[in-house]
């Protein structure tokens, strides 16, 4: 009895040293930084990669383009653009190219084709293939019926 006494103590200031350490942390403030986006550019999408590079994709004139910045966003290298074929969604239910960063480093974009009635559509991708800012040319998936 005196064994389950001393575990169940033990598990109980366990918690508390639990609770105080997620209080802490609650009351730690998170730093927002607000990002200027480039003129006249739609639904951008942006992550950090491990290294503490951001990483945007976005839309312009229906394509989609990349830039990365080394600054956490005060500045970005010249855009890329990422698609060599088909237009790129920027309005309705699709909303421009999405963007995910690989534990690798590499970069994978995704949009869907411009939709317009009758037509169909695909979805496509590209990825980097040096983890900066070249890309690769433009895949397309199976297509969706609109």
């Amino acid at each position: 009895m005196r064994r389950f006494k001393i575990l169940a103590l033990v598990a109980f200031g366990s918690m508390l040293g639990l609770q105080a350490a997620w209080a802490a942390e609650a009351t730690t403030p998170t730093t927002v930084k607000t990002v200027r986006a480039p003129a006249k550019c739609l639904v951008p999408d942006v992550a950090m990669d491990t290294k503490g590079l951001l990483h945007m994709v976005y839309g312009l004139e229906h394509h989609a383009y990349y830039a990365r910045s080394v600054d956490n966003g005060s500045t970005f290298f010249a855009p890329v653009k990422v698609n060599s074929s088909g237009l790129v969604e920027t309005k309705m239910g699709e909303r421009g190219p999405k963007l995910a960063v690989g534990s690798d480093g590499n970069i994978h974009v995704v949009w869907m084709d411009e939709w317009a009635p009758g037509v169909k559509t695909f979805v496509r991708s590209s990825r980097s293939v040096d983890g900066e800012s070249r890309s690769s040319r433009s895949r397309r998936f199976p297509a969706c019926r609109a």
